[in-house]
């Protein structure tokens, strides 16, 4: 790497960013419609790896599995959106209960302060969810883009072979970035897919856990645990943190609250750092470190939106940067072992 290639990258990098955050609303669809394609293609594969009599019509694993999406997606917001109204309610009741059972708390221990919920701390809740329901309404209002992007890609899909032969000749070069580009393709199918399981997985176990403690909204709860197991860390700990504090609203014993508070930290972590990366393994190989900076970084450029699409974007980054001599120190010190990038034919 010279000496000037630090500079021309960082500042192609600032260009990039600009860019991307002008270009938002035209970008965010596009992006959007890449992952669900590379969704319904992992999928489409898993079900003839499962069903192989499927695969004996090419069209028919993709249209199974975009109705199986499709039909998932349609029930879970028929259901939900009918809750969200008494939740604004329950916030208030929820705010009154915590201020009454820290008042109680330090009047066990002879403290005459009074504790009050400061209003910006209701309105940082408020705000958080309405940002969440937001993003995913913004979503379904680019619904009808996203599926025609979606379709678009499907009848290119055919096609891509032929035209990468047309655009690079040369064999040798071809054949690499084939290798590269089914590297990002396998590497996000993979994560799309088994983040998909998971958070079927977490949002079904949110649900039964939020009917069994009479928590009120409960399939609500469990469309949030769904959206926001996508987004690492921070989607954990609202994933809990959210029904755990409505619940405050219901709930006259404190320690039913608590009980489940741990019941879904519990399920989260058996999730998240047990079952997930024995599933995945080291598919991806990205540090930790930089998932969470990817995180805020991709929050800042694209908001809510932006932190669920962090993992895959940042992956394709990793793995784009380590083809390049001048960038490929980069792309090292993003993944998590500092091993090469193995590309497969």
């Amino acid at each position: 790497m010279t000496m000037a290639s630090p500079f021309y990258f960082v500042g192609t990098a600032m260009l990039l960013l600009v860019f991307l955050s002008q270009a938002a609303d035209f970008l965010i669809p596009i992006a959007i419609a890449f992952l669900v394609w590379f969704m319904i293609n992992a999928f489409a594969d898993a079900l003839v790896r499962h069903l192989p009599f499927i695969g004996r019509i090419s069209w028919l694993p993709v249209f199974v599995a975009s109705l199986l999406i499709m039909l998932m997606v349609g029930l879970a917001g028929s259901a939900i959106f009918s809750t969200f109204a008494q939740l604004s309610t329950d916030l208030a009741r929820a705010t009154l209960k915590i201020e009454t059972f820290i008042n109680e708390l330090l009047m066990t221990f002879d403290i005459s302060t009074k504790f009050s919920v400061p209003e910006r701390i209701e309105a940082s809740l408020s705000e958080i969810l309405k940002k969440i329901i937001d993003s995913v309404q913004l979503i379904a209002s680019d619904g009808s883009t996203i599926i025609i992007y979606v379709l678009f890609l499907f009848a290119d899909q055919p096609f891509f072979s032929r035209k990468l032969k047309a655009i690079i000749p040369n064999e040798t070069r071809r054949t690499h970035v084939e290798a590269v580009l089914k590297r990002i393709s396998d590497d996000v199918r993979t994560y799309m897919y088994l983040m998909t399981l998971m958070s079927l997985l977490t949002g079904f176990a949110t649900y039964c856990i939020c009917l069994w403690f009479d928590v009120p909204a409960a399939i609500f709860w469990a469309f949030l645990a769904f959206i926001l197991n996508y987004i690492p860390t921070v989607g954990t700990i609202l994933g809990v943190g959210f029904p755990t504090v409505f619940a405050l609203a219901t709930f006259s014993n404190p320690d039913s609250v608590v009980a489940l508070g741990v019941t879904l930290f519990v399920m989260q972590f058996l999730i998240g750092n047990i079952l997930l990366p024995k599933l995945m393994g080291s598919q991806l190989d990205i540090s930790q470190f930089v998932v969470i900076l990817s995180l805020f970084g991709w929050a800042a450029v694209w908001g809510i939106t932006g932190m669920l699409l962090s993992v895959p974007l940042t992956v394709i980054i990793m793995i784009v940067l380590y083809q390049f001599p001048s960038t490929r120190q980069i792309g090292l010190a993003l993944s998590k072992t500092g091993k090469p990038i193995v590309l497969h034919d």
